[in-house]
């Protein structure tokens, strides 16, 4: 997505070694802000590699909130 300009990556420092064709790396300032973070998950049940993820993701960020939003009218998953 990222080198079809659809989309950005956070990504190790060390990838930018590699050079990937229509990728552009800049490096992110020591003192980055912290900032929120949401994490969308289709409605069903999830597999249990999603559910270990999913829990890793809120351990790491200190939260364990969880907000369910459902779609907006006219828009459908999937």
């Amino acid at each position: 997505m990222v080198a079809s300009g659809l989309g950005i990556a956070l990504v190790p420092s060390s990838l930018a070694r590699i050079g990937v064709l229509g990728i552009s790396f800049r490096k992110i300032a020591d003192n980055i802000p912290s900032i929120r973070l949401a994490l969308a998950t289709g409605p069903n049940a999830p597999s249990a590699v999603l559910a270990n993820f999913v829990a890793a993701a809120r351990k790491g960020s200190g939260s364990g909130e969880r907000h369910h939003h459902p779609l907006p009218m006219g828009c459908e998953a999937g």
